[in-house]
Order: C-alpha cells, then sequence, then structure tokens
C-alpha cells in the first residue's frame, strides 16, 4: 500500500536539482540551467505556491539579447524595438510559424496533467505521450526526428520555418537549454524549449529555483542520497 512505499533518491553530486543551480560571478548571482520556468508547468508552479515562495515574473526586466553574425551585432532583442528588429529580420511569417508550432504542442503536451490527475499511469514514454496527443502518434513521432529536418520538411506546411530563423533564433535556444543545435535535438525538445518565448508566461523563483527540487523532496519524504550511485539493482 501507499504507507508501505519508501523513495529514495540517489544523486551523483553533492545537491539536488540537476542542472539547476546558482552560480555566484562577479558579485551576482545567476541561474545556471532551468533559469526560467512556464506557468503551464503545474508541479513546478503548485509547489511553489504550496510554500509560499516568491515568483519573479518580469524574467527578462532590463536584459538585452543580441544576434552575432561573427562579424557585427544583427538584431538587439529588449523592449518594442526588439519585436520591429525580428520581423525586419527573420519575416512576419516565419514568426508566425514558429508560435504556431510551439502553442499546439505545449497545448498537446499538458494534456498530460488530465490523466495524472485520474491517477493514470503508464508504461512507457511512448505510452504517455501517445495518451496526451489523444490516442495519436504525433508527439512521439516528434521524439524520432531531429527539428531541423521537421521544421524544414516534414511539419505541416502551417508550422513551416525558414533555415535562417532556426539557424540563429531557435539555434540560441536549444544551445543554452540543451547544449545542443536543431541538427541534433529532437523536433519535441526543440518545441518544448520554445515555450519560453511566450511572454508574460514565464517566471523564476525568488532566491533560486533549485529550491524546488529541495522541496519537492522534502515533501515525499524521501531518503535523499548525495554522493552516491547505483552500481546494480536486484530483483527481491
Amino acid at each position: 500500500g501507499e504507507e508501505d512505499l519508501r523513495i529514495d533518491i540517489i544523486e551523483d553530486s553533492d545537491k539536488l536539482g540537476g542542472r539547476i543551480a546558482l552560480v555566484d560571478f562577479a558579485g551576482q548571482r545567476y541561474e545556471a540551467g532551468a533559469s526560467i520556468l512556464h506557468d503551464v508547468n503545474r508541479y513546478a508552479s503548485g509547489l511553489a505556491a504550496k510554500h509560499n515562495l516568491t515568483l519573479r515574473r518580469r524574467v527578462t526586466k532590463g536584459l538585452t539579447a543580441v544576434f552575432y553574425n561573427g562579424k557585427s551585432a544583427e538584431v538587439k532583442v529588449g523592449g518594442i524595438a526588439s519585436i520591429i528588429g525580428l520581423v525586419l529580420r527573420f519575416g512576419f511569417g516565419t514568426l508566425v510559424r514558429m508560435g504556431a508550432a510551439r502553442d499546439a504542442i505545449v497545448a498537446k503536451f499538458v494534456n498530460i496533467y488530465r490523466f495524472l490527475d485520474s491517477g493514470v499511469a503508464f508504461r512507457s514514454v511512448p505510452d504517455m505521450l501517445t495518451a496526451a496527443a489523444g490516442g495519436l502518434a504525433d508527439l512521439v513521432r516528434l521524439t524520432e526526428i531531429p527539428f531541423r529536418d521537421y521544421a524544414t520538411a516534414n511539419c505541416p506546411s502551417e508550422w513551416r520555418m525558414s533555415r535562417d530563423l532556426i539557424d540563429t533564433l531557435i539555434t540560441g535556444g536549444t544551445r543554452t537549454n540543451y547544449g545542443q543545435t536543431p541538427e541534433t535535438l529532437t523536433a519535441f525538445a526543440s518545441l518544448v524549449s520554445m515555450a519560453g518565448t511566450q511572454h508574460g508566461r514565464l517566471f523564476a523563483i525568488v532566491g533560486g529555483n533549485c529550491q524546488l527540487a529541495m522541496l519537492a523532496a522534502k515533501d515525499s519524504a524521501a531518503k535523499v542520497h548525495l554522493e552516491s550511485k547505483v552500481l546494480s539493482v536486484t530483483a527481491k
């Protein structure tokens, strides 16, 4: 029964959270990895609300991002001027198609919460993604094809994006989030990472997003084993 359940967390490093971390540099503290959360992530937003954590909603306030082509800065992103700059640089149509693809995939993926709320479990990740897509294999297929191939030739025409947009804007996001480029990163991971471009729906935790991992472990009454490794698993 549930009362007999024991949870052990085996962590190779000296802290929980994986890539989530705070880094001190030049007198400032920065989020390093998983720096921005999306409000569609019910587990993150729910855990923050449960423990009355303070959210920082304007996570990009005062920041300027620059696209550098090796010789000069092409577009500076920061403020209303950046929107005009992006349209002039990439074209209105491909930006709209990028947004449509992103929103459609996010909308399908969040269906998974409906099953989890009902106590439904899945035997595999493909089973979970198929259920989230309404019984179709759409999301599973996205885990089997690189994003560049998908977005330039294999996606619905109303989602098709220019190579220029992929090489510049989207590559910046995938390299920041996953350390990979659209040539190797799956279409699914790339589209999910693009959720970070949905203005007004992003947040961070004041004091560090790493707090979520520690609080989740505490709430579950898990036994945490830091600086540990699993050497073997024996069935009983």
